[in-house]
């Protein structure tokens, strides 16, 4: 049974974990922002218990977007509103957290009320999903989103039919401009898909400017033509990019100008993403893709643990997982825990799988293995 299991493996793997980690051993649970969707304007997508199955089944800490919900989540009133919701129906063993608008109602027009989001509970502020804001917009959110402690997350690529690599190049450079206007904000770039976009942080970085980005398991490891096939249903966003796009951001990702992992996971059912509905699942492929890259082991400890803990400043020293990097499966979506099964990875045979997961001291997931 699992209990046998860990009993023969932990000490091994954790002691290689240590080894590996040194000092940043106490953030060893694995988090990620997400947006997971419950039936509030989008009863399609009821996502929210099956999802956090999935997620402790994986990984621990989950942080929710404000775009992944109707009414957007641009007031105190509906972070507390949330937060009380998750306390009371999340599945055991897992943490959530809320990113609150930057804009009410995500139109880029009218600033939320930062202080206020961040007193309800809020661990960043963010229009994910859309970048209508003008640049002035941007800088005097940059501020007052400092000025209560919290990051913003931007989603850089201009809103055109294309969402093409010029687009993200262009919303990329033109926020690190504002950024230089507002030095004491903290700024996020998530889903960075092109070479253009990481050299530009790259050397935004260079030059000292406060600033971290992402990058997702899928634009990590394909490219457009690799999922050219599966029609309306390759579609996401950004869209997957280029070979040498592709190979830029894993550069990115190993000299640290891409800081962290984020599953970026968006669950649809299977007629909406036949139909062309934007985005993959996510959660129950996302470390077992990490690894098949075959990155150093401290680069996996910076992007999927230790760096999204830094940005969202989350410390949950009692949370971690244990998993055998050696344990090899095929992606079979029909057996994932989430409602969604759109994912571009069916198929695949990986390697890695997680055995326990526990939080706050308790073990809340053991996966059936055979002993020895």
């Amino acid at each position: 049974n699992a209990r046998a299991w860990s009993t023969h493996a932990e000490e091994h793997l954790a002691a290689e974990w240590r080894r590996v980690v040194d000092r940043d051993y106490n953030h060893p649970s694995i988090v990620a922002w997400v947006p997971v969707n419950e039936s509030m304007g989008f009863p399609e997508l009821k996502e929210s218990h099956p999802g956090q199955y999935a997620f402790i089944e994986r990984m621990v800490d989950i942080t929710r977007h404000s775009d992944a919900y109707r009414p957007v989540i641009d007031n105190d009133s509906w972070v507390r509103m949330q937060i009380s919701k998750a306390n009371v129906q999340s599945v055991p063993g897992a943490h959530v957290s809320f990113v609150g608008a930057l804009t009410y109602g995500l139109d880029g027009r009218q600033l939320t009320n930062a202080d206020a989001l961040k007193a309800a509970g809020a661990v960043a502020l963010s229009d994910d999903g859309r970048h209508a804001m003008s640049p002035a917009i941007l800088e005097r959110g940059l501020a007052q989103a400092a000025a209560a402690g919290l990051p913003v997350l931007v989603h850089a690529q201009y809103e055109t039919a294309e969402r093409s690599t010029d687009d993200e190049a262009r919303a990329t450079r033109d926020a690190i401009e504002t950024l230089r206007h507002a030095p004491e904000a903290r700024l996020h770039f998530q889903h960075v898909s092109t070479g253009q976009a990481v050299q530009l942080i790259r050397d935004a970085k260079s030059e000292g400017l406060h600033l971290t980005a992402e990058a997702t398991p899928h634009h990590l490891a394909l490219t457009g033509d690799e999922v050219a096939h599966l029609g309306p249903e390759s579609a996401v966003n950004p869209p997957l990019r280029s070979p040498s796009d592709r190979a830029a951001v894993v550069e990115g990702l190993l000299d640290g100008t891409i800081d962290v992992i984020a599953t970026d996971h968006a669950p649809h059912e299977p007629g909406a993403k036949s139909q062309g509905a934007v985005g993959f699942h996510g959660f129950e492929t996302a470390l077992s893709i990490v690894l098949s890259l075959g990155l150093p082991w401290r680069v996996v400890h910076r992007a999927c643990v230790k760096g999204p803990a830094d940005i969202l400043q989350v410390r949950d020293e009692n949370d971690w997982v244990l998993f055998d990097p050696s344990q090899r499966w095929v992606v079979d979506p029909d057996s994932f825990h989430s409602l969604g099964r759109n994912s571009p990875f069916a198929g695949l045979p990986l390697q890695g799988a997680v055995r326990i997961t526990v939080v706050d001291g308790e073990v809340v997931h053991e996966a059936e293995v055979p002993v020895g």
